[in-house]
């Protein structure tokens, strides 16, 4: 765990069989560091996107395209009603039909259709014209892209659907889910 982003670059990135970004920031990146953090991602390795990483490096559009959306924003910290999506998917394993989260339910644009959307608002959020995709999976080139909006604080990464969400995530983007 670090938050030293030069771990980015290449050299030490070969360490590592999975990449877990849960950053929130605007710093801007140095060209090696991209380069390091794309050229991994394009060769195979896994990453598993969390909460605010979508707000972040908004200048770096080749960023966004990694995650297949790009998040401006977020309603109001409370409880919001969630669906699951693509039934039998090896992530939804354990996870309820619907359930409820105490987090902040994010607005995600820049949608790309190659998105496979695992989990969803139960209704379009203020302002929008349908329900928000909260968890979802994609490839960038041999790279395989598990993203979740949730954990925003203790109580939402504590809560059994997220455990689970993240678990079976994770396993996935190894290639090791069933």
């Amino acid at each position: 765990i670090t938050k030293d982003l030069t771990s980015l670059r290449s050299p030490e990135l070969k360490k590592y069989d999975l990449l877990i970004l849960n950053l929130c920031q605007q710093t801007e990146l140095t060209a090696e560091e991209k380069d390091g953090f794309l050229s991994a991602v394009k060769g195979g390795m896994p990453v598993v996107a969390l909460h605010c990483t979508f707000w972040c490096f908004q200048s770096w559009p080749e960023f966004k395209q990694v995650f297949g959306a790009f998040v401006p924003g977020h309603q109001k910290f409370g409880t919001f009603c969630l669906k699951t999506a693509r039934a039998g998917s090896p992530i939804l394993k354990g996870v309820p039909a619907s359930f409820e989260m105490t987090d902040e339910p994010y607005l995600v644009d820049e949608r790309d259709p190659t998105m496979n959307v695992l989990v969803r608002t139960c209704d379009a959020l203020t302002g929008r014209p349908d329900p928000e995709p909260e968890v979802w999976t994609r490839s960038y080139f041999k790279g395989r892209v598990f993203a979740m909006t949730f954990g925003h604080d203790e109580r939402a990464q504590n809560s059994q659907p997220y455990l689970t969400l993240l678990g079976n995530g994770i396993l996935w983007a190894l290639g090791l889910a069933n």
